[in-house]
């Protein structure tokens, strides 16, 4: 059992969706540096070395369900930075081994 906390919860389901931290403390209304503190506990906690692992681990914990239907609609997107696309397919690799 992986115990987080609800809000890096959010900050890992943001992350799963492709966003960058300052748009995660947008949203989450709380500092860039919060959110950085958030994934870093989160890390820590799931025994991750980075925070892909960490979104890897959430979705095999089944903390997160949405993480695969997101790859469909972010992977084929024309605006999509390939940096973004890269991650995406990282992490996707990491799940389904």
């Amino acid at each position: 059992m992986i115990a987080i906390s609800e809000r890096q919860l959010e900050a890992i389901q943001h992350t799963s969706q492709g966003m960058q931290q300052k748009e995660i403390a947008l949203r989450m209304n709380c500092s860039i540096k919060n959110v950085k503190n958030l994934l870093s506990e989160a890390r820590f906690k799931m025994n991750a070395r980075n925070t892909l692992e960490v979104v890897a681990k959430a979705a095999k914990a089944g903390l997160i369900c949405f993480l695969i239907a997101s790859f469909a609609t972010d992977i084929d997107s024309k605006n999509i930075r390939s940096r973004k696309n890269l991650r995406f397919r990282s992490t996707k690799e990491l799940i389904t081994g």
